[in-house]
């Protein structure tokens, strides 16, 4: 228990108590972000959340900064990954003249740290429900600043989950698609749709969503739902 490798590389009995962390300055690190989710804002179109350098060299302290961190236009979670394929290492002679110089403890998938950061996504929930004759789905429309984010009349076939995620939840049961005949022969004593729009779906300042009059089996309108009004950012 002495630290050295004395019995043919056994190393399972070692004191390792000394092992210390040291700083490397000068290390170049690689930036990127990833969505926990593997969406690809980019690819939508969209702004992704981003650093504000791709590259960075470790200071004396051993800590290279990614600078400010930008939110994209989709809620949800990601990591900031800095990663490094290898680092450069200076052995020494007992003189202390230069030995050896170069890269070491190469890894072919590199070595990487990650910090995860959370755009926190806008949630606008709407729910009826009818314990009589049960909502006809056909005569639901939800909308955000005049646009319809849930149609009855067209409801769609599978429901969206990026960039914008929506939920269909009937009898505490979350629908994977709706199709013509499930909206058509409805009866439903409860729903919620829940819906998160990306950025440009929403309005800076004031926005404004809407849920409109909700008829049952029976042919008979419910009230008028109060438009909800909510700011943003």
């Amino acid at each position: 228990m002495d630290g050295k490798d004395d019995d043919d590389c056994e190393f399972t009995d070692e004191d390792f108590s000394k092992v210390v962390l040291v700083d490397i300055e000068g290390v170049d690190l690689a930036f990127q972000v990833k969505r926990e989710d593997g969406e690809d804002e980019v690819a939508a179109g969209l702004m992704p959340t981003r650093t504000a350098v791709d590259m960075a060299t470790t200071g004396a302290d051993g800590i290279a900064s990614a600078g400010l961190v930008t939110l994209g236009d989709v809620g949800g979670v990601s990591k900031v990954i800095g990663s490094t394929d290898g680092i450069v290492v200076t052995f020494y002679n007992c003189d202390k003249t230069v030995a050896l110089h170069q890269q070491a403890f190469i890894s072919g998938t590199g070595f990487a740290e990650a910090t995860g950061v959370i755009a926190i996504p806008v949630v606008i929930t709407a729910t009826a429900s009818d314990g009589g004759a049960g909502i006809d789905l056909e005569s639901v429309t939800a909308l955000l600043n005049g646009n319809a984010f849930f149609d009855g009349t067209n409801p769609p076939a599978v429901l969206p989950t990026f960039p914008e995620k929506l939920q269909v939840i009937v009898g505490g049961r979350s629908l994977s698609g709706v199709s013509m005949a499930l909206a058509h022969d409805s009866a439903f004593n409860d729903l919620k749709i829940v819906y998160q729009p990306s950025r440009p779906k929403l309005m800076a300042g004031a926005n404004l969503a809407v849920l409109n009059a909700i008829r049952d089996r029976a042919g008979n309108a419910q009230a008028n739902p109060l438009p909800q009004a909510f700011s943003y950012p």
